[in-house]
């Protein structure tokens, strides 16, 4: 068994082009090359990502504030506490 404290996972900075600005953090909360990804990804005020696939599912966890997820034909207005499922090749 392995127990995670998510605050005191270590935080990184997750520079990509993927995101429109550099004030966004990464800390993984299982090794890498595993079956899956668990990460927490902080984005700063107002950066956010842009339009993208996973190969995967993948699951959203709003941890604080409120937030905008969307998809090419949705937008939505998620706040703390809400789960999101994007399914494998949704944008």
């Amino acid at each position: 068994m392995n127990i995670v404290k998510m605050s005191e996972a270590p935080k990184g900075s997750l520079l990509s082009s993927m995101f429109t600005g550099p004030d966004v953090t990464r800390q993984p909360l299982v090794p890498e090359g595993k079956e899956f990804d668990l990460s927490i990804v902080n984005f700063g005020k107002g950066v956010r990502s842009k339009f993208h696939a996973h190969d995967s599912e993948q699951i959203l966890m709003v941890t604080a504030e409120e937030s905008v997820v969307a998809t090419e034909n949705e937008e939505v207005i998620v706040t703390k506490g809400d789960v999101i499922l994007i399914p494998a090749g949704e944008k």
